[in-house]
């Protein structure tokens, strides 16, 4: 690899949404000493968010599941905390192949440790059996 490409800063545009300024953050991270730098952020806040945004983005999964002998054919869904922004896709993949059995209680664990992340996807409302 030649000089140049060694220096080259990889640097990412990133809205914060962690407060109603919605700032517009220039993230970057030094090629030589890996330390990740935040510009544009108007709180202490901005810049944790852009570090964290940069170099592991995670997202809460917020979906619907089908419901067997269920009042309402789905329920809503949600993850416990948030999840690698890269997986995403696979979990709401693994959410829709799966079926839960009514009656279900807010808070009811529906799939522990989805894609082995030690996260749990919990069910959002209640859900009565279908009379």
């Amino acid at each position: 690899m030649d000089e140049k490409a060694s220096n080259e800063v990889n640097e990412k545009e990133i809205i914060c949404v962690i407060c109603p300024n919605s700032c517009r953050l220039r993230v970057s991270q030094d090629p030589k000493t890996k330390e990740i730098n935040v510009e544009g952020n108007l709180c202490p806040r901005g810049k944790k968010y852009g570090i964290s945004e940069y170099s592991n983005p995670v997202r809460m999964l917020i979906t619907t599941m089908r419901v067997e002998k269920g009042k309402l054919p789905v329920i809503p869904v949600r993850s416990t905390e948030a999840i690698p922004k890269s997986l995403l896709i696979e979990a709401v993949k693994v959410v829709n192949d799966t079926h839960c059995l009514a009656p279900i209680k807010m808070g009811d664990i529906l799939i522990d440790n989805i894609l082995n992340t030690k996260i749990s996807v919990i069910a959002s409302r209640d859900i009565d059996v279908k009379n």
